[in-house]
Order: structure tokens, then sequence, then C-alpha cells
């Protein structure tokens, strides 16, 4: 063979090597560099995608890699994509109840997770809550409303309780509880609606009962009245309970602090509906 030419061959191969080499390297580091930021890539898409049905499996997995309590199966989902912040929310069977006929009744759980994907607690619960969780008193951890409607063997079928729960890193606490006779309120044709809002001024959101009513315009259409406020609990303190700030006298409403003067603490995985139903001293009906 030429000269010329083998030493030709033996520099392309190895060009061809070298160019091997650096591939190699170039995969090499690149996959180190993706492991260490996949993580964070990962967290940061799944921020964005709060609210997307279609990315629901990567805002699990951000979830897990952050919080190990976060279950590995999880059947369904509530997104609470609000204005701000943006809260989601998490149910997962916890366990099956057996029943006389052979049947299984699904215990849920339900994981709470503000829009930076930190679990904030856990509700053993079939239902989403109401309102926006958030921290409202200003203690750091974040209060839930719940709605316990009347059992089949309650005698008041019209009667609903109203929970307001902090959820908490190891256990949850009742801060109010109130027993809301509704038909007080179908009879005149409105309901009454639950929201926070700072009554005083004092930057924590107070428990606000609003009526809601509607009515027909000349033309036919529906529009609603103006908002009566008929009750307001305020906040004893950041960390504290629910008090009465002022109420109605025909509100139907029972207004209870089962603790008193503080908070009831309760297990994460406890059924509030009849754990409720159970607290002494039970309220009377007015």
């Amino acid at each position: 063979m030429n000269p010329a030419l083998e030493r030709h061959c033996y520099d392309s191969r190895r060009r061809e090597m070298r160019l091997l080499a650096l591939a190699a390297l170039v995969l090499l580091v690149t996959s180190a560099l993706w492991h260490q930021v996949k993580g964070t890539v990962v967290y940061r898409v799944a921020c964005s995608s709060i609210g997307c049905p279609d990315r629901l499996g990567l805002i699990a997995d951000a979830l897990r890699q952050r919080d190990p309590r976060f279950p590995d199966a999880v059947p369904r989902f509530w997104s609470l994509s609000w204005a701000k912040p943006e809260w989601i929310a998490w149910s997962s069977v916890r366990e099956s109840v057996p029943l006389e006929d052979g049947s299984t009744l699904p215990n849920w759980k339900v994981t709470v997770a503000d829009h930076n994907l930190t679990v904030r607690g856990f509700i053993a619960a079939d239902r989403p809550f109401l309102l926006t969780p958030a921290d409202r008193d200003g203690d750091s951890l974040c209060e839930v409303v719940m709605e316990i409607a009347a059992t089949k063997d309650d005698a008041q079928q019209d009667h609903v309780w109203w929970v307001v729960l902090r959820l908490g890193t190891e256990h949850n606490e009742i801060l109010w509880v109130g027993l809301m006779d509704e038909s007080v309120w179908h009879s005149r044709g409105m309901r009454l609606k639950p929201i926070w809002r700072d009554e005083d001024g004092d930057g924590m959101g107070e428990f606000v009962f609003i009526t809601v009513e509607t009515t027909r315009t000349p033309a036919g259409g529906l529009v609603f009245k103006p908002l009566q406020t008929i009750a307001v609990f305020e906040w004893s303190a950041p960390g504290g309970i629910l008090r009465t700030l002022s109420l109605a006298s025909d509100s139907g409403i029972t207004p209870w602090s089962p603790g008193g003067r503080e908070p009831i603490r309760v297990d994460q995985t406890a059924d509030l509906a009849p754990l409720v139903h159970e607290l002494l001293p039970a309220p009377e009906v007015p």
C-alpha cells in the first residue's frame, strides 16, 4: 500500500476514535448533568402544570419526590386551581372496609398540597373540602372547611355540620363546629354560604356566613339580591379557635367550640363525620 495512503487511513481512524470518545464523554457528562437537574426540572414543570389534567402523573411524581408520605397509588384527584394561591388535593384509598354483603367500602385519605407542591396535611374524607385552603390566622398552618351532612339515622335530616379544621404535620385540630338548620333558609327561598373575609382589617380572615338569594328581573332573567351578613366568627389568636363575633338570632346556626378555649386534636386518619357526631357536649338545636 502506498505509504501516504496508509498514513491517511491511519489518521482517519484516529480521528474517528477521538470523535467517538468525545461523543461518549459528552453523553456521559450530559447524563450526569441531567441526573442532577432532573428533579429540579420535573418540580418546576409540575408546579406550572397545576390544573392541567394531562400532567397529573408528572405532578404526582414531583409530590412523591418531595414527600415520601404521598401515596404510591392515586386513583383520583381534585385540582383546586382558584385565583391565588393554587392548591391541589389528591385522594387515595387508605383501606377498604368490608361490608356484610361481602362488598367493600373504600376509606379515603386526602393529601393537601399548595402551589409549591409542599404537602400541607392529610384528611380522612370522601369529598372535596369547601373554600380555598389557606393560612387564615397567620400561624403557618392551613385551615380547611368541611361540610358534613346528616346521616340516615339523624333525627334532623335538614341539619348539616360545618367544621373548620387546621391541618398539622402530625395531627389535625378541630377549631370550630357549627350545626345549621337548612330548613330555616329554604323556607325563605334562600341559602347560607360560608366565606373567609377580613371583617376588621387585622389581616386575618374571619369565618363569615352570607345569604345567597336570587330574584327574577322584569325581562325574566335571574339575578342575585344584595347579600346579607348573618354570622361572623373571629380568631381568638393565631393558632387558636374561632369564637362568635356576631350571630343573627334567627340564623339557624348553633356555633360550638368543643374544646372550650383550645382546639381539639384529632388524628389525621380520623373520620370526621362520626367524630363530630359523637363529640360531647352536643349542642342543642335552637
